[in-house]
């Protein structure tokens, strides 16, 4: 754990809310967003700056994802970018099921996700909408099912 946090430390955007979750041990992203590459643009400051663009990380995933194939784990393929929308579920989900201002959390979800549009935000509330009507259904039948009568 020290040794990430060194890691966000030395990192373009440091110890904060707005740096990446995923860090190089040489404190770089995996992946250059396009608001980092937009800060550089604007810095004074030059430095031996190289965009990344996934590459490792999605070598990393491929490979995880066919060691688990092979060990014949039942699993759906999936891509770093369903890891990244889970990563906005999960905070959004975090925010509503914690009574955080609702606009508040709106705003926070879309700048941290980097959504150019809102119509991309509207998007995880639908679907969190969504999930919550099947979750209450869900659980309003097995409180029928396995209730002790």
């Amino acid at each position: 754990m020290i040794s990430y946090f060194c890691q966000l430390i030395g990192s373009y955007y440091g110890l904060n809310d707005e740096n990446y979750i995923f860090i190089s041990k040489k404190h770089n992203a995996y992946y250059t967003s396009k608001n980092e590459i937009n800060d550089r643009s604007k810095s004074l400051i030059e430095s031996n700056f190289e965009v990344q663009k996934g590459g490792t990380i999605r070598k990393n995933l491929k490979d995880i994802i066919n060691i688990m194939i092979k060990n014949k784990e039942k699993i759906r393929v999936f891509s770093i970018h369903d890891l990244r929308a889970t990563f906005g579920m999960n905070l959004l989900k975090f925010f509503l099921r914690n009574n955080i201002n609702y606009d508040f959390s709106y705003h926070y979800v879309s700048t941290r996700m980097g959504h150019s549009s809102y119509k991309t935000t509207d998007q995880y509330f639908r679907n969190y909408r969504v999930n919550q009507v099947f979750e209450n259904v869900e659980n309003y039948y097995d409180e029928i099912l396995y209730s002790v009568r």
